[in-house]
Parts: structure tokens; C-alpha cells; sequence
């Protein structure tokens, strides 16, 4: 009885093994599935951003005044 018994619990056990590995590769194809649907739903193209004129900055002429300032 004890040989079945190691025998049961060795099935017992990788049984659990398969279920763990199982268990995880379900785990990582639900959330590709949900990073993308994120990604769709959620994902901000430049091209849907609109800044007004009188908020858009003059990089060069603004980086000149840093410099000057910190001279």
C-alpha cells in the first residue's frame, strides 16, 4: 500500500504542476487580450492632440531666453 500510495501522491502532484502551468498561460492570454483592447480603446494618437497657437511654444526662442537667463 505505501507504493501506491507515494504513486498517488506524485500524480497528485504534478496534477497540481499542470494546473498551476495552466492556470497561467489562461492568466497571460486574458490580459494580451485585455492590453489590447486597452491599447485600442485608450491610446492617444499626436494627431488627436490641438493646442491653440497662443499656447504653442517657440522652442528655439524659448531655449535662447533659458540661456540668458541662467548667463
Amino acid at each position: 500500500m505505501l507504493k501506491s500510495e507515494k504513486e498517488e501522491a506524485r500524480l497528485s502532484l504534478r496534477k497540481n504542476q499542470l494546473n498551476n502551468i495552466l492556470s497561467s498561460k489562461r492568466k497571460i492570454g486574458y490580459m494580451s487580450n485585455v492590453n489590447n483592447e486597452i491599447k485600442e480603446q485608450y491610446t492617444i494618437s499626436l494627431d488627436d492632440i490641438v493646442i491653440p497657437e497662443e499656447l504653442k511654444i517657440n522652442i528655439p526662442k524659448f531655449y535662447e531666453n533659458v540661456n540668458i537667463l541662467f548667463i
